[in-house]
């Protein structure tokens, strides 16, 4: 993204500073880690997550494709394409999660659609946001915001 801080430290560690990333993460020996602002975790197995950071510092996570395996702290989770996943400040742990529209994040996520070649899991991505528009029944006009606290995020209405 435009506003994108990051430090790779190694080819196994990033630093994110500020803003957020595309991470296509193939299937990896050892874990990969992402260190946020006041927060970090480590992802293994293969998949495509975006991180933002977000203004209280935490980390927001949404897996695109695969079910890579999330470590945070003590906690391990598997991530599910088509959730949203917030990191809260602090020592490492996996706060509240929630289903998106991944059709709609795609179609709308200005960091996806800045990218001029196609996704090397693309394919992958759109198969898996079909099989979710289909699957989903109902739908609400809330959109996920940002991370406001450590526990609470902003959910906006849109009106007609």
């Amino acid at each position: 993204g435009d506003e994108t801080i990051f430090t790779l430290l190694h080819d196994q560690q990033v630093r994110l500073s500020a803003g957020e990333m595309l991470l296509f993460l193939p299937r990896l020996e050892k874990p990969f880690r992402v260190q946020g602002p006041a927060t970090s975790f480590w992802i293994r197995d293969r998949g495509t997550v975006v991180a933002q950071v977000t203004t209280n510092r935490g980390i927001k996570l949404v897996c695109l494709s695969g079910r890579p395996t999330l470590l945070a702290g003590a906690q391990e989770a598997v991530l599910e394409p088509g959730r949203v996943y917030f990191l809260p400040p602090g020592p490492p742990r996996l706060g509240r999660n929630l289903l998106i529209d991944l059709t709609l994040f795609l179609r709308t996520s200005a960091l996806i659609q800045a990218f001029p070649e196609k996704l090397p899991a693309e394919r992958e991505i759109r198969n898996t946001a079909f099989r979710q528009a289909v699957s989903i029944q109902k739908r609400t006009r809330l959109f996920v915001g940002d991370a406001t606290t450590a526990e609470d995020f902003d959910l906006l209405m849109v009106e007609d």
